[in-house]
């Protein structure tokens, strides 16, 4: 309706000249009586180009009507002007030829020889122009595309706000800053049209590695960062990749997919914050600019530093236990390894171990009656899984399958029960740690009052201890 408004008044005033128009002749015979010669001449070449002039108004209203606000893409700003131009144009052409009766071929050649002296005074203006009417005509982009060109050593990265007649209005990456490139400039650079034709993109981040480095391992653990990154699409999944070999070290590629909606920028630092977190958790160095003059052999430190003794001393389940406690259980858990898509314990089957994660990423799947399995977590290195297996004997509660090859760990009743039968009172913390593990995962729990949940947690603590005591006393 808004845009039936528009109309409005060039209607009007289409009606106002084309009415005295159509009874011109009996005006001009009533005005002859009153009226001076000069004055019936205006009178007659005022409404002859008024017509002109709001048949052209209503026309170009008309297209903005129902071409440029029903595209479903931004039109740009350029091509507006330029039918408006033509269309204006047109009808100053008509009014000289058809109102005053002028010669229409001189009027257009009297203007060729003020383009032509305009054109040598503004080459780069007319330069920039045509370049537009030709990123139009063939565009090799669109308002709201992202377009990446390279100015020097650089790269740049931008969204595309709007195409005028000499520049295209680009928004830089880091959302800080507005640019205007000359249109001239665009059409002489190489353009990649980030977003093209598939609606998303594929991102890289390269990462240096330390020369000591274990690549496998190390792979592992960077594509199980970008696995967990928020931001990049989960189909198709990222993958990780060896780009190169040198002195300094080997650098790899981690690649990603991501919508438009999201600002590169954002996703680019969400993977680079998960990935070097993965690292460091694995204690996996990034490759530095170094020099070394060796006079001996050099002996690589390959020991693992991120070991299953440093992550029991992390885990809570762990928290009352003593060191040489601990350390027993680190020296006799047993080192697993498996790949991406293998299940390390399945729903329903019967288990009497923990696991905890040393490297990869683990999911977490609920089996429902009648329905695909549902996905409810996923698991990385530090975090563990299988404890009510292991100090219950219940069933395994839920599927854990490997989603890129992992490196686990795991500790068995075997290995808990000469702990707990040389000191009892570890479990009662045990109980307690459970319980409360239980509890965060309770969604009813959430709107209790703290003196509920506080019942809750004690009914559960009981419970846990009745069944560790009977379990390992059996």
């Amino acid at each position: 309706m808004s845009n039936l408004r528009r109309l409005l008044w060039p209607l009007v005033t289409c009606f106002l000249f084309l009415y005295p128009a159509y009874f011109l002749e009996d005006l001009l015979r009533e005005l002859q009586a009153g009226a001076t010669v000069q004055a019936l001449f205006i009178f007659r070449h005022a409404i002859g180009v008024g017509i002109w002039l709001a048949v052209a108004w209503l026309l170009n209203e008309v297209i903005h009507v129902v071409a440029w606000d029903r595209v479903s893409q931004p039109v740009p700003t350029i091509l507006k002007h330029i039918v408006s131009i033509l269309i204006f144009g047109i009808a100053i052409t008509g009014i000289f030829g058809f109102v005053f009766g002028q010669s229409v071929t001189g009027i257009w050649a009297t203007s060729g020889v003020f383009g032509l002296v305009f054109g040598f005074a503004g080459r780069s203006l007319i330069a920039d122009l045509f370049c537009g009417i030709a990123l139009h005509l063939d565009p090799p982009f669109r308002i709201g595309d992202w377009i990446e060109w390279r100015e020097g050593n650089e790269e740049i990265l931008a969204r595309v706000e709007q195409i005028n007649w000499r520049s295209t209005r680009v928004h830089a990456r880091d959302d800080t800053k507005t640019l205007f490139i000359p249109n001239s400039h665009l059409s002489s650079v190489a353009i990649t049209n980030v977003f093209a034709p598939l609606g998303r993109t594929r991102q890289i981040v390269r990462i240096p590695l330390d020369p000591a480095e274990d690549l496998t391992r190390a792979m592992r653990v960077l594509l199980a960062g970008a696995l967990t990154a928020e931001g990049p699409l989960a189909e198709p999944e990222p993958d990780v990749l060896i780009e190169s070999v040198g002195p300094e070290g080997t650098t790899v590629q981690i690649r990603y997919w991501h919508e438009p909606e999201t600002s590169i920028a954002k996703v680019r630092g969400a993977v680079l914050l998960s990935v070097l977190g993965a690292l460091a958790k694995a204690g996996i160095q990034t490759a530095r600019n170094r020099h070394e003059v060796l006079t001996a052999p050099l002996q690589v430190d390959r020991v693992e530093r991120y070991d299953p003794l440093s992550i029991l001393r992390r885990l809570e389940i762990f928290a009352g236990f003593e060191n040489s406690e601990i350390e027993a259980i680190a020296t006799q858990a047993e080192r697993l390894e498996f790949e991406a898509g293998a299940r390390i314990v399945v729903q329903g089957e019967p288990g009497s171990s923990l696991f905890f994660v040393l490297e990869g990423l683990l999911d977490v799947y609920i089996e429902q009656s009648g329905k695909p399995m549902l996905r409810v977590n996923r698991l990385g290195p530090g975090q563990y899984f299988g404890e009510m297996s292991l100090l219950t004997g219940d069933p395994r509660s839920a599927t854990v399958s490997a989603a890129t090859s992992v490196v686990v760990y795991q500790v068995s009743k075997a290995v808990l029960e000469p702990i707990l039968n040389a000191r009892p009172s570890v479990v009662h913390e045990l109980a307690e740690t459970v319980a409360r593990r239980q509890m965060q995962n309770q969604s009813s729990l959430k709107e209790s009052t703290p003196q509920e949940a506080e019942a809750v947690h004690d009914g559960f603590a009981k419970q846990m201890l009745a069944k560790i005591m009977g379990y390992f006393a059996s």
